[in-house]
């Protein structure tokens, strides 16, 4: 009898590994991984949904198959694209959402809700607007590589090596509920047939509002957070320098009353001047430094003041304050934001090296 129940105990051990392993395979061979997804507003409220899988032709080609729909909701479309697809499409490796401007004008809360219930996509799948739409984009792009691949290699270079911020879809959905700090994106448009950073988009909550142009990005990214690596072009009356490798600190002091607060900002900035044009640096090396300091200052104290009028708070003031502030009240907060003082300090230092002219 106990030889009889082991026999059948080791049946059911096989019966139950040849269905892992028979199982996955079934499923994989039934479905297609969607690696971005497109959307945009279209005539009569209807919305063009766009989708991209990969089809793998041998291990240095890729083909990137494009569906795309146009319907009401987003979760029709979804049907709408596996009606047309021939296998069923699964978002478990989504690397990128794509918006057209005019849809994210709108309000985008509609459009991200559904990349939140998905248990399948991940929080850090990345978000962009897309300069004239998606549909476009994702059609005129042209890569040997996965879409997917391509679309989020572009914003982590750019976030590691570049001037542009951390972001990802958990960062954007945590701006659109914040009281005290509205969300931003990156802003994609097509060059030939390939796609590249235009700006920076910032919303009101859910509403896209203002374009800030890529070469002002390191502005914002220094004010919005601490800098490992970052680059800056200074062109300033005779004078052209590339200055590379900056490393950034934040400090925010509070004074005033509650009713009249003054927000002291202290940006401490420290670059290695990689290249040089203008009259003999021995001689400039203190007005360089005195003039990139000024640049930022005073660019940087524009977009500061831009950001009141619109009466967004991208770089996060209002959480400052509230931290410096005893009985901070979010409702006055509102009110006094747009007028509030706000001071801009930079403290700069230039290393010399690279290329002089």
């Amino acid at each position: 009898m106990k030889g009889k129940t082991f026999i059948i105990f080791i049946i059911s051990i096989s019966l139950s590994l040849i269905m892992s392993f028979t199982i996955p395979k079934k499923i994989i061979d039934q479905i297609q991984m969607v690696t971005v997804m497109g959307y945009d507003q279209v005539e009569d409220e209807m919305i063009r949904g766009t989708a991209i899988v990969p089809k793998y032709i041998n291990k240095n080609k890729v083909s990137n198959i494009i569906y795309t729909n146009v319907s009401e909701l987003i979760y029709e479309n979804q049907t709408d694209l596996n009606r047309v697809a021939s296998e069923e499409l699964y978002n478990g490796k989504l690397e990128i959402v794509l918006y057209g401007k005019e849809l994210a004008k709108k309000g985008m809360v509609p459009y991200i809700d559904f990349l939140t219930r998905d248990p399948s996509i991940g929080s850090r799948t990345y978000l962009a607007i897309v300069e004239e739409s998606a549909y476009r984009l994702i059609n005129q792009i042209n890569t040997e590589q996965s879409a997917g691949l391509y679309f989020s290699d572009l914003i982590e270079h750019n976030i590691i090596n570049g001037n542009l911020p951390e972001t990802n879809l958990k960062i954007f959905q945590t701006g659109i509920k914040s009281q005290l700090q509205d969300p931003f994106l990156p802003i994609l448009k097509v060059k030939g047939d390939k796609a590249i950073i235009e700006g920076l988009g910032f919303f009101d909550k859910d509403k896209f509002v203002f374009t800030l142009p890529y070469d002002n990005a390191f502005l914002f990214n220094i004010l919005k957070e601490e800098v490992g690596n970052g680059k800056y072009a200074l062109k300033r009356n005779h004078i052209k320098a590339s200055i590379q490798s900056i490393e950034s600190t934040r400090d925010f002091k509070v004074e005033g009353s509650k009713a009249n607060p003054i927000i002291n900002v202290t940006l401490t900035l420290r670059g290695v001047l990689r290249e040089y044009t203008g009259p003999s640096l021995n001689k400039n090396k203190d007005e360089i430094n005195k003039m990139w300091k000024e640049d930022v200052r005073q660019k940087g104290q524009e977009l500061i003041n831009k950001f009141q009028e619109l009466e967004i708070d991208p770089i996060s003031i209002g959480l400052q304050v509230k931290a410096n502030t005893r009985g901070f009240d979010l409702s006055n907060w509102k009110d006094i934001y747009p007028n509030a003082e706000i001071k801009l300090k930079v403290k700069s230092k230039l290393i010399e090296t690279g290329t002089m002219n």
